[in-house]
């Protein structure tokens, strides 16, 4: 196949640039690592070849491009289709091959510099690597937001059943979970977080509100505020209702949710 005059490119082939004695896959790769891109003369002998995806693998491991030239109607198959199936190829496959070769002159040149060499990687000349890491890239970034909306979904699931606040009080406090990461505000020492243990039963627990409240209104507390909603009625809804009425009396002001 005649290379063009005046390309001005020099072109490294196994046969013959391995001198006499030195070792083959060795020399290879060192062909390989020292070339600016690495050209596949694509045939359907070299769609069948182990060698030739052994030395595309490690162009791609070494983010050499990779460069097809297709002189045959064949489509790439085994380990050949994973490197360069979702590579641009130039065209050879008709006569006459001056203007193929000019293309693929001119591809090289352009991974002469930096500016072309970007300029040709986000157009035509992608390495194969480049493309799967793309791909792994979006794989991962979607994976993880199906997986931050499964864990919000599974959250309200359990809380749904446990039935341990109303719709709204659930979400909101999904809201503040989901926020506490990004929220780093540190605590007010002028605020006291009082919580009921999870052994006391929830049949109790608005006389205990009451027993609370008539202890922090006596200490000049000058805000309470319960973090949930009283959803059904209690029979201690009487005395916590007198102790809400004493602790405003003593100057106390007490927030709770309604429902």
């Amino acid at each position: 196949m005649p290379w063009p005059r005046g390309g001005g490119l020099r072109v490294w082939i196994a046969p013959r640039n391995i001198a006499p004695g030195q070792q083959w896959p060795a020399a290879i790769i060192d062909g390989i690592e020292g070339s600016r891109a690495l050209v596949l003369i694509f045939s359907s002998h070299a769609n069948q070849s182990d060698q030739v995806a052994r030395e595309l693998e490690r162009a791609a491991a070494k983010r050499v491009p990779i460069l097809s030239f297709r002189i045959e109607h064949v489509d790439p198959a085994g380990s050949l289709e994973y490197f360069i199936g979702v590579v641009q190829w130039i065209d050879a496959t008709t006569a006459p091959l001056s203007a193929p070769l000019t293309e693929l002159v001119e591809a090289i040149r352009a991974l002469s510099t930096p500016r072309r060499v970007e300029r040709a990687t986000k157009g035509r000349f992608r390495t194969a690597l480049d493309l799967f890491q793309e791909r792994l890239r979006v794989r991962r970034a979607v994976t993880v937001a199906a997986a931050a909306v499964a864990t919000g979904v599974s959250v309200l699931a359990v809380m749904s059943t446990l039935d341990f606040f109303a719709l709204d009080a659930r979400v909101q406090g999904l809201t503040l979970w989901l926020t506490r990461p990004w929220v780093a505000t540190a605590p007010s020492p002028d605020l006291v977080l009082v919580s009921v243990d999870s052994d006391v039963p929830r049949g109790v627990w608005r006389d205990r509100f009451a027993v609370l409240l008539e202890r922090l209104s006596a200490a000049r507390a000058k805000v309470v505020a319960f973090d949930l909603f009283f959803e059904t009625a209690s029979p201690d809804d009487d005395k916590l209702r007198r102790a809400i009425a004493a602790a405003r009396q003593r100057g106390t002001a007490v927030h709770l949710g309604v429902n």
